[in-house]
């Protein structure tokens, strides 16, 4: 924001008119100067660049100071959650709390009960499993005005050889999934990014989460896990 002032080369009382300038990049410097051929003051326009020649040595243009612009990033997270697979999901809401010691478990199993008898000392098992699903939406309404990157920080778990297992993190927008990350082995914390296109509307945005795992031979189960800390959209903007 720029504020009224007495031009100090003629004494003219100047209104900088707009007095604030926006669609600046972060972190650049940027000269402010203002045409006055009549030396008038009164209203003028400010005017930012990062070419000293626009306003050096020309008539009628003056300085009125430089800056180096803030460096911020706007983060958007989810508001909301879905489960839509057969097995419950363990603190769905601690995937956006801020709070990445705190996180959310979606879950996949399977398990065996004894549901019969071949005899004393053969038992009749039943296999069972169930698959996690879980959806975070409910990002902030509006078109973001730079590229943006989805950050899903995860970490899985799983047992090792059989059954088969695996756990899929895949983002949409508008409906249309991106490409989804498969994960089939066990991993620590780990940050998986996406790209959002500038111009997007957040709202149109949504994260599933999906944990499965194959029965195995009864009897025994097994579950595999997908832990997530955090998820977020960071966005780097212009001022």
């Amino acid at each position: 924001q720029i504020g009224n002032f007495t031009a100090s080369t003629y004494g003219a009382a100047c209104v900088p008119t707009p007095n604030q300038i926006n669609g600046l990049n972060q972190s650049q410097l940027y000269y402010v100067y203002y045409i006055d051929p009549t030396f008038a003051g009164g209203a003028i326009a400010p005017i930012a660049t990062q070419n000293v020649g626009d306003f050096e040595g020309r008539a009628g243009y003056f300085l009125i100071g430089s800056i180096v612009t803030q460096s911020y990033t706007a983060r958007y997270a989810p508001s909301t959650y879905a489960v839509v697979g057969s097995s419950s999901v363990v603190n769905a809401a601690a995937a956006y709390d801020n709070n990445v010691t705190t996180y959310a478990i979606v879950m996949g199993s399977w398990w065996s009960a004894v549901t019969g008898s071949g005899g004393p000392s053969a038992p009749v098992y039943t296999v069972y499993t169930a698959g996690g699903v879980c959806v975070w939406s409910g990002f902030p309404p509006g078109a973001i005005t730079a590229a943006a990157t989805l950050h899903v920080v995860a970490s899985v778990t799983g047992p090792t050889g059989v059954p088969l297992w695996h756990a899929v993190i895949t983002p949409s927008i508008g409906g249309t999934a991106l490409t989804p990350v498969t994960i089939t082995s066990s991993a620590g914390s780990t940050d998986y990014t996406f790209a959002i296109p500038s111009g997007t509307d957040l709202s149109t945005v949504s994260l599933k989460i999906e944990a499965s795992i194959g029965a195995g031979p009864p009897p025994g189960g097994g579950t595999v896990s997908v832990n997530l800390f955090e998820t977020y959209i960071q966005e780097e903007g212009v001022l």
